[in-house]
């Protein structure tokens, strides 16, 4: 295992929220939880958990049942 692989990742705010909901809401869902809570912009939203949960199902922290 290289360095990067080892290395802890931590979350923002955004990250934690999204980790809470994403057993309870699709990917719509999340997005609206999001511009809810953030008041963000719902394009860059969407692009901001679509890119989060990518990340998470590469490395193996998130599957789909």
């Amino acid at each position: 295992m290289s360095l990067a692989e080892s290395r802890v990742l931590g979350l923002n705010p955004t990250g934690a929220l999204v980790c809470r909901l994403v057993e309870e809401r699709d990917e719509d869902g999340l997005v609206a939880a999001v511009v809810e809570r953030y008041a963000a912009d719902g394009d860059r939203a969407r692009e901001d958990v679509r890119g989060f949960l990518a990340l998470l199902r590469e490395r193996g922290l998130l599957v789909e049942a």
